[in-house]
């Protein structure tokens, strides 16, 4: 549950009003308030050890907070006598907010994502509140300094080891529903398995903090699934112009739409699906999101799949080819990061800004190379190493906002591995 859906102000002024109304009479087991990040020095500077227990505090707090969401404010005094609060802005540099995302991935284990905001004071710009969402985390519980931390209305605590089993088994629960998720994705496939020539790209994108109907606006009627088209139109306008654009991205062909019983589901063709060129993606109302490419990869042969067949069908000459079975890379990377970004778009435009998980699986890979670093007209010198396995499968998480703003995170998690055993890892997703 994120700070709109709580409805806490926004401002620094809407802050100030709550408090002095009484609208939070008492602190609770998701909003935490705090005085300041960092304690008051007679130099004015702060000693490393100062700096390490402020940094170690914050993230007992945001890990504590993100088993079931919450807020953290920090710039709020307690007057512990009368039960109340009131402001008492902290200094907010403009690196704070930074800080604060690095100091709880770097001290939480696994590493926790939250959304710092701060909030100025009208009358005093250079201090304010600092505000930190987190969200309800699906890998909670997070440690910290070798414990991990609950919540009660009186504050934090530290987990016994009843819960931290009990919260460790809900994860795991969680990691197998996305596996179930990727499954039916794999299953939506017009291709059999058995009948497949080319390597096939799938990725299975699911919230973990889904609403009934949250996508309903794109899938109910043929109105609301034009709109999904025009969605995907934009944001391939959008890649076309940026200068690492191999091309026109896939998006622009997703443009035809088909209504399905719990959703829409958008294709690059009419008719029967064929390998290398068909792309397919569905966009469910509970939120999950499944996407398709029949082909990242050459034939056995080293020749293009819809050449081939054409080939056969008309009698042509067969082009030239690799040479060898090559995995298409490049346009694999390119693939994964619209299908995030259209993620974020659909998400931002649905108003959910909480997590996602991600699954991406890639078939039939056992002795194909990289396409090199050209594109696949081009034939350039495939590469030296020789994928030597049958399928690919790689897990991730990342926040919402993050696929519109640093898709290049979750994008090479994805296919770091992947990019890795083929030998084009330092080409395509460097440092």
């Amino acid at each position: 549950m994120t700070i709109a859906e709580r409805q806490l102000p926004t401002d620094y002024a809407g802050w100030e009003a709550a408090l002095q109304s009484g609208t939070f009479p008492s602190e609770r087991t998701w909003i935490e308030f705090k005085r300041q990040l960092y304690p008051n020095t007679a130099t004015g500077r702060l000693t490393d050890g100062q700096k390490n227990k402020a940094h170690v505090e914050v993230a007992e707090n945001a890990a504590s907070l993100a088993i079931c969401g919450g807020v953290l404010v920090y710039g709020v005094r307690e007057d512990k006598q009368h039960g109340t609060f009131h402001m008492s802005p902290i200094p907010i540099s403009a690196e704070l907010r930074e800080t604060v995302v690095q100091t709880i991935r770097a001290r939480t284990t696994p590493p926790l994502q939250v959304s710092p905001f701060l909030l100025p004071n009208p009358t005093e710009t250079e201090k304010g509140l600092l505000v930190i969402d987190i969200d309800a985390s699906d890998l909670a519980p997070h440690m910290v300094e070798g414990a991990y931390y609950g919540r009660t209305e009186i504050g934090r605590y530290t987990l016994g080891d009843d819960d931290v089993e009990r919260l460790m088994q809900r994860r795991h629960e969680v990691d197998n529903s996305l596996l179930r998720e990727m499954e039916a994705t794999r299953a939506l496939s017009p291709v059999p398995a058995t009948g497949r020539k080319t390597s096939h790209l799938y990725l299975t994108a699911v919230p973990t903090q889904p609403r009934p109907d949250m996508f309903l606006e794109f899938t109910r009627t043929r109105a609301e699934q034009i709109r999904l088209i025009q969605l995907c139109l934009d944001l391939s306008n959008e890649i076309a112009h940026q200068p690492d654009a191999p091309r026109e991205s896939f998006l622009h062909y997703l443009n035809q739409p088909e209504g399905t019983a719990q959703g829409c589901l958008l294709s690059t063709a009419i008719g029967e699906a064929r390998e290398g060129v068909h792309r397919l993606l569905r966009v469910s109302q509970d939120g999950v999101i499944r996407y398709i490419s029949l082909g990242v990869s050459t034939l056995d042969s080293g020749h293009f799949a819809p050449l081939e067949a054409a080939a056969d069908q008309q009698g042509w000459p067969r082009g030239r080819g690799y040479g060898f079975p090559v995995v298409f890379d490049v346009e694999l990377k390119f693939e994964v990061r619209d299908v995030l970004s259209l993620v974020g778009r659909v998400a931002r435009t649905a108003n959910y800004p909480g997590p996602w998980r991600f699954g991406v699986e890639v078939d039939v890979l056992r002795g194909k190379r990289s396409q090199g670093p050209q594109n696949r007209y081009d034939f350039p010198m495939p590469g030296e190493r020789v994928y030597d396995e049958d399928d690919y499968r790689q897990i991730a998480r990342c926040q919402g906002p993050v696929l519109e703003t640093e898709v290049e995170q979750p994008l090479a998690a994805l296919l770091r591995r992947l990019l890795r055993g083929l030998g084009s890892e330092a080409r395509l997703l460097p440092d």
